[in-house]
Parts: C-alpha cells; sequence; structure tokens
C-alpha cells in the first residue's frame, strides 16, 4: 500500500514547503531560497515575523524568498531541472546569475574584475560535469577571459 499523505520539508531559511504530490526543486543559497514548481501542488510557509507567510503555486512557478520577502513568478522549469540530465538549459541568461548557479553547485569563488560584464545574457544548452569544465563552458559561450587562481576563479 503506498502512503499518498502530504509531508513538510524545512529549508535552513525556515521556509516550510508542504509536498502534496508533486514535482520541484528548492535552491537554498547563504541569501535566498528559491522554489521551483515543475508539476503537482506546493503549498510554502514564510518565517515572516507579522504573520505567516502562505501561498500556494502552480506549476510553471517559481518562488524567491530573500530579507523576508517573497515574489512569485512564472518561468520556464526546464532551465532549473535540466541539471538533472548533466545539461544546463539557458535562456537569456545572465552571467551574473551563471556565477551564482557556479557557487550554489560548485562551492567555487568567482571575482570579477569588469563588473559590467555580469548583465551579459547567452541562450542555449551547456553540458554539466565538473567546476573546471563548467568555467570552461562559460568562457566559450560568453567569450570571456576565465583564469584559475589557487582556490579561486578570476573573470577578466
Amino acid at each position: 500500500m503506498e502512503d499518498h499523505q502530504p509531508f513538510k520539508v524545512w529549508s535552513s531559511k525556515g521556509i516550510g514547503i508542504e509536498v502534496l504530490g508533486t514535482e520541484f526543486n528548492v535552491y537554498n543559497r547563504s541569501d535566498e531560497t528559491e522554489v521551483v514548481l515543475n508539476s503537482g501542488v506546493v503549498s510554502l510557509s514564510f518565517p515572516v515575523k507579522e504573520k505567516e507567510g502562505k501561498i500556494l503555486m502552480k506549476p510553471g512557478e517559481m518562488v524567491q524568498f530573500k530579507d523576508s520577502k517573497f515574489q512569485k513568478k512564472e518561468v520556464n522549469t526546464s532551465l532549473y531541472t535540466s541539471w538533472k540530465d548533466d545539461v544546463l538549459h539557458l535562456d537569456e541568461t545572465s552571467l551574473k546569475e551563471i556565477i551564482k548557479m557556479a557557487n550554489t553547485n560548485y562551492g567555487i569563488q568567482i571575482e570579477i574584475q569588469n563588473q559590467e560584464i555580469l548583465e551579459i545574457t547567452a541562450s542555449g544548452s551547456m553540458p554539466l560535469s565538473d567546476a573546471a569544465n563548467f568555467m570552461k563552458q562559460v568562457s566559450m559561450i560568453f567569450n570571456i577571459e576565465i583564469v584559475k587562481e589557487e582556490n579561486k576563479y578570476l573573470i577578466k
């Protein structure tokens, strides 16, 4: 007999994710949490001081929680779930977002000399493997120079 009872997942920021038969991804970074819903239904509760913040998500939505505030928007979920197939899909994805992904997924430090290039975007797909190959792909896709120095990468 299968048990289809709802269960809750708690992020390190105290966000409760009530799972009601669904497929979703949670990105828990140091300063924010993102939940992307692929299918089913998810109820989110937030640790908001004034009252408990609670919202119901529909497939194709992403909720971002940062600085005690949450924002819900529609997204292309394959951009957030393709990593399961060792591929990263980009759809006008900024270098800034790619750097966040590299830090979250590989735990690498990246230093940027020219902050203006963070807004450059790219579309397409790139294979995922280790951190070194990821950064090599980013260098080619964004046409930028990336140098590895000891325990960090430097984007020139």
